[in-house]
């Protein structure tokens, strides 16, 4: 024990009195927030122009301590060095003690040094030094403070957030993603460290009139009004006839509890939108918008901080609603010029509620004109409260817009305003990514998100549809999409590159995924019911190939090949670059670039070079055997690059004749694919013209691996190589190579 942890090295780090030696501490998680003026008053100038700010839980065996992590000790966090049991040496701390203005101490950690990274990935258990009598089972540690309950809360130890943030998004908190959304706790933040109900489980009320810091709590259960009336308002009122009155009473200056309710269906729903500024103080900075509709017109409404988390998972698209005790503004107070109707919206502080509206009620506003026409009979509104499970909605005034793929195959150049449009589509996943985090670096914010790409297929033809997919506050569905499964995705929108061949679809601010049984409630939509025909067909005789430590997995066999992308790789060097906006990178660049990427990041790069060799090899991007080139650049002939050949499968498989089929062994056929057509001919005419003397018929030349070595070794030519690089959760690159082009 003493040579693994410091012993006693909490207490020294909370008090200040370690010795020169480094202290041995184990964490066990970092929980991610952002910076705002209280933190930044309090740290000091280093974290001046901090975004991220990242907490650390500390454990020495016996004890443990919420620390601060110092900004330059970020990248250890960044690319997963330091995580949940890595073991770690603070060489250099601060400790900024209580004061007037302060209640508790906070412990910034300037220089750490990571001691347990391994090439494999695999960390130690949670260390625990056991005392004489104590249970075997108990792993519990205590903190060593815990006099505020910011030192021990899922709250952030410094600054006035209320919130954490999982690592790899900004759209959701990490105890939302944790408990409402079916989600996993994140692997580096685990909830169970950390205590809830501070004042109960410690029996300690607040100093003086400081009220008790607490999270601001996500509902998922909705309200439902008893009466349509309210005491102020005897009269329902439509949309237009609300917004009418509400312009009245902003122009005689009538508070905006007296405006009338109003009643409408929720046509859609935006994700949560992170509207968090370290440079603004904003405890609990999330919003969410919503278009409401009724007969006669629309509005839109604005949820903000706690009412943003009392009602984002409560209500649904096609929920019937009354809105009640909102608050307007003008649009010319905010120097909105786009519109004249007022804005409506719940503030952080408001009092104001939505209660959703019983199923009794649904005819008679119909028939008054006033809720727009019912879609379906059923309606999360008519269950009763527990009865439903989230993302397994029947939605009642679901206004959709399908698609299917054969639709696509017609959007070209002249597609109109594609920008625009938003659109639906429902059918079978036939390729599902693996997961990427991106954090906007480069655009002058660093927000942080995730996304993956899909392929779906429907009935319609025998294209397959390519989707860019963000998880948008859905976790859970994002993270365990799988090949075969029924997927229907709302509000999607076309994206055409530059050069208007590359086209794909995107999820859009107002997407919602609904997996599997998730469907189930749409089968009165004609889209939906031919699809349940189509999955059961699909997945009848589908091969399912996976690989799990990516979250990848693809329909093979027979479904692989009978569909196919929309779209085809560019076989000009110039249109690649174009297409894709790449750079092209020498060696000391793609040094450079492996130092910035960071866990779970991709990048696409271009490269310009020779091929030195080609052999079968593992590659542990392909789960088997591959085929491996050996690369490098006519400057710097004694630096070589590895790659393994991959076949893209967002875009259209290379064609290769049928002569040059017949005559290349499978092990060679993905690396014949991607090589130029002209090059392939000449290896082609030169293996009959070249080969050896040959008594018989019987022995046919073949474009073996050996023979292609030969060729592209011999004949010293450069090829322009794409590249796709991808860094995993412990640090592993995977360098694959999807096209090779002829040199201008």
């Amino acid at each position: 024990m003493s040579g693994l942890l410091t012993t006693d090295g909490v207490r020294q780090l909370y008090q200040d009195t370690a010795a020169d030696a480094a202290i041995r501490l184990q964490v066990l998680g970092v929980y991610r927030y952002l910076a705002d003026p209280a933190l930044k008053k309090r740290l000091g100038q280093h974290f001046a122009d901090a975004r991220d700010v990242f907490d650390v839980l500390l454990s020495d065996g016996r004890h443990k301590i919420k620390a601060v992590l110092a900004t330059k000790c970020h990248k250890l966090v960044w690319t997963r060095e330091v995580t949940a049991r890595s073991l770690i040496r603070v060489t250099k701390f601060k400790v900024f003690m209580e004061d007037k203005e302060y209640k508790h101490r906070v412990v910034l950690l300037q220089d750490v040094v990571v001691t347990s990274l391994s090439d494999d990935g695999i960390l130690p258990d949670k260390v625990v030094a056991r005392r004489y009598g104590s249970r075997q089972a108990d792993d519990q540690l205590k903190f060593i403070s815990t006099t505020h309950p910011r030192e021990v809360d899922l709250l952030p130890l410094v600054g006035e957030r209320l919130y954490y943030l999982p690592m790899r998004s900004d759209h959701y908190t990490l105890d939302w993603a944790c408990s409402f959304t079916g989600g996993q706790p994140d692997e580096d933040s685990p909830l169970d460290e950390l205590e809830s109900n501070w004042p109960n489980r410690y029996g300690m009320p607040t100093a003086g009139n400081e009220p008790a810091t607490s999270s601001v709590a996500w509902n998922i259960v909705p309200d439902y009004c008893s009466d349509l009336f309210t005491p102020e308002c005897k009269k329902l009122h439509t949309i237009l006839e609300a917004l009418d009155k509400i312009k009245m009473n902003n122009r005689q200056g009538i508070i905006s509890n007296l405006n009338p309710p109003m009643l409408g269906a929720i046509r859609v729903k935006s994700k949560v939108l992170n509207l968090g500024d370290p440079n603004i103080s904003n405890p609990f900075p999330f919003a969410f918008n919503a278009v409401v509709v009724d007969a006669t017109g629309v509005f839109e409404v604005m949820f903000f901080g706690a009412m943003c988390a009392k009602y984002y998972l409560s209500l649904h698209e096609g929920d019937l609603l009354s809105f009640r005790g909102y608050s307007s503004v003008n649009p010319r107070e905010l120097q909105w010029m786009a519109t004249t109707s007022p804005l409506v919206s719940y503030p952080n502080d408001s009092s104001g509620i939505v209660y959703h509206v019983p199923k009794k009620y649904w005819k008679f506003l119909e028939l008054a004109k006033i809720a727009p026409r019912l879609l379906a009979d059923a309606s999360l509104s008519s269950q009763q409260p527990g009865s439903w499970h989230l993302h397994q909605l029947c939605l009642s005034w679901l206004e959709c817009n399908f698609v299917t793929t054969l639709n696509t195959q017609y959007w070209g150049k002249n597609a109109g305003d594609l920008d625009a449009m938003y659109f639906d589509f429902v059918g079978v996943l036939s390729n599902v990514g693996r997961i990427c985090r991106k954090r906007k670096l480069d655009e002058g914010s660093s927000e942080v998100t995730e996304y993956r790409w899909i392929k779906m297929i429907d009935s319609s033809s025998s294209h397959e549809l390519v989707i860019k997919l963000a998880e948008y506050s859905q976790p859970a569905v994002f993270r365990s999409l799988e090949a075969g499964n029924t997927l229907m995705i709302t509000k999607l929108q076309w994206v055409i590159l530059p050069d208007k061949r590359i086209q794909y679809a995107k999820t859009s601010t107002f997407s919602v995924l609904r997996m599997n049984e998730a469907v189930i409630p749409f089968h009165s939509l004609e889209e939906c019911s031919l699809n349940v025909y189509f999955a059961n067909n699909v997945n009848k005789n589908a091969v399912l190939a996976s690989r799990k430590a990516l979250g990848e997995s693809k329909l093979s066999a027979h479904i692989e090949k009978k569909y196919r992308p929309r779209n085809r790789l560019p076989t000009s060097t110039e249109e690649f670059k174009e297409a894709f906006n790449l750079d092209v990178c020498s060696f000391s660049d793609l040094s450079m670039l492996l130092q910035r990427m960071e866990a779970f990041e991709h990048r696409h790069v271009g490269f310009i070079g020779h091929v030195r060799a080609v052999s079968n090899g593992d590659d542990p991007a392909q789960d088997g055997p591959s085929v491996l080139l050996q690369l490098n650049e006519t400057t710097h002939t004694d630096q070589l690059l590895t790659v393994a050949v991959s076949i893209n499968a967002l875009y259209q498989r290379p064609a290769v004749k049928g002569s040059v089929k017949s005559v290349t062994p499978p092990k060679a056929l993905p690396l014949i694919r991607l090589l130029p057509t002209a090059v392939v001919d000449e290896m082609y005419t030169k293996s009959f013209n070249d080969g050896p003397a040959r008594s018989t018929r019987s022995k046919m030349p073949t474009l073996s691996l050996e023979f292609v070595e030969e060729y592209l070794v011999s004949s010293e030519r450069g090829f322009f190589f794409s590249l796709q690089l991808y860094r995993d959760g412990i640090g592993h690159v995977t360098w694959e190579v999807d096209a090779i082009l002829a040199l201008p």
